[in-house]
């Protein structure tokens, strides 16, 4: 074996072992396995992206044979993310997260020159190397502890998502491509009409999985990671009309991908997660869920299809969710007849002068156990989702982050904004509108 040789196989072996010592010493509990899976999974999506930085920067090369993916050995990446995102995990010492940075870039800066001629260093290796701290190590860091003491649920979900990105619609697409060796695939001879039409249609079908994963973090408290799961049984939005929005997602995606882009192996990749989906996932979830939830998963199971959504919603049986709106304005009383028109399942139309318990002064949406709350433009989208699939889909797109905040605005400006209702001052009660 030469010297390259030797190089790749200590540089892999080391932080195996390393991992395996630390497993064997300190036994971590499922929380802490899971953490340091996810941070795993973070570093091995990112660290080729940023390598392909660094080799398009000049900042450092490989210098090898085999075994790789985009230029770079997956041995290595693989060794170097379970030596940033496994190993912090498991060591037991309890240092801040900025001692853990500055002790894996000193690691980093002893070693990596050492890896010569695998990794062939370039002047600006050490500004690349310290992005790669700011950017890989730290997110993966608190990623992996949020996970395990359950902290931080908004960080988990956008950090969860970021790293599904990377890894099923950027990663896998790429290795399909570089496999294929067809990289001219990926910019056909298109006019901007036809990239204007393909975007907005993977887009679209990117809607229910993102609707799904803000779902479990609105209304389930959790992420969509097996080993960190909602906190409730999650059944509204499109999951009252879907029992799986992101693996449904993620075949239409695959699928349109093939097509436009004439790429055979994401229509097999297309099959592979609906065989996943219907197979595994769904016995896993049934297992699992139904001991959780007993008889109220097994009724959601039977009235909600996997891949073929409802036209109408399902609601369990109980009390309605509730929307409010000010019957004495004048802008705001036929959003609650149109409701009303279309019959809406599981909602109930009151006027907001009749809520007693606080004044609100937008249109506002309160769930069936008065758990959840939303206001304005979200208030509408939620009551959206009470009406059909097709209403659903629009009140999912309403709902996401960027999108509401930036049609509220609209809505605020063109005189949509808030009213000034008081439930104190009006003493006359009155039903339904």
């Amino acid at each position: 074996m030469d010297r390259s040789g030797l190089i790749r196989t200590a540089a892999t072996l080391i932080p195996l072992l390393l991992a395996w010592a630390l497993w064997k010493w300190t036994k971590p509990p499922g929380p802490k396995m899971s953490g340091a899976l996810l941070a795993f999974l973070w570093c091995f999506a990112t660290l080729p992206v940023m390598n392909l930085f660094a080799i398009e920067s000049g900042a450092w090369r490989f210098n090898a044979v085999g075994g790789l993916f985009l230029g770079q050995p997956m041995d290595l990446v693989i060794a170097w993310a379970v030596l940033w995102g496994v190993v912090p995990q498991w060591i037991p010492a309890r240092w801040p997260s900025l001692v853990w940075a500055l002790l894996f870039f000193w690691l980093d800066l002893l070693l990596m020159p050492k890896l010569s001629p695998v990794l062939q260093l370039g002047g600006t290796w050490l500004w690349v190397e310290g992005a790669a701290v700011l950017l890989v190590f730290l997110p993966a860091f608190y990623l992996g502890r949020w996970t395990a003491e359950r902290a931080c649920l908004k960080g988990r979900v956008i950090l969860q998502f970021l790293n599904f990105v990377l890894l099923a619609l950027v990663l896998v697409p790429l290795f399909l491509v570089d496999y294929q060796q067809r990289w001219d695939l990926l910019s056909p001879h298109w006019r901007p009409w036809q990239w204007s039409c393909g975007s907005q249609l993977l887009l679209f079908l990117a809607l229910p999985g993102l609707s799904a994963l803000q779902e479990f973090f609105e209304r389930g408290r959790g992420t969509p990671f097996p080993f960190d799961p909602p906190e409730k049984m999650v059944s509204s939005g499109l999951y009252a009309y879907l029992a799986n929005p992101m693996q449904t997602s993620m075949v239409l995606i695959y699928a349109a991908t093939g097509i436009l882009f004439a790429l055979p192996w994401f229509l097999l990749g297309s099959a592979i997660v609906f065989a996943y989906g219907s197979g595994l996932a769904r016995w896993h979830e049934d297992q699992k869920l139904s001991l959780r939830f007993g008889p109220t998963w097994s009724l959601y199971r039977r009235e909600v299809r996997n891949w073929w959504p409802r036209w109408r919603p399902w609601i369990a049986q109980g009390p309605p969710a509730r929307l409010y709106f000010a019957a004495t304005c004048s802008v705001c009383h036929p959003i609650g007849a149109w409701f009303l028109k279309r019959r809406p399942t599981g909602l109930k139309i009151l006027p907001m002068e009749d809520f007693p318990e606080a004044d609100f002064s937008r249109l506002t949406y309160l769930d069936a156990n008065g758990d959840y709350c939303a206001q304005g433009i979200k208030a509408f989208a939620r009551g959206l989702e009470h009406l059909n699939f097709a209403w659903a889909l629009a009140g999912a797109f309403l709902r996401l982050p960027i999108v509401s905040g930036f049609i509220q605005l609209l809505l605020d400006a063109l005189g949509g904004g808030p009213r000034n209702i008081s439930a104190k001052r009006l003493a006359p009660r009155r039903g339904p509108l």
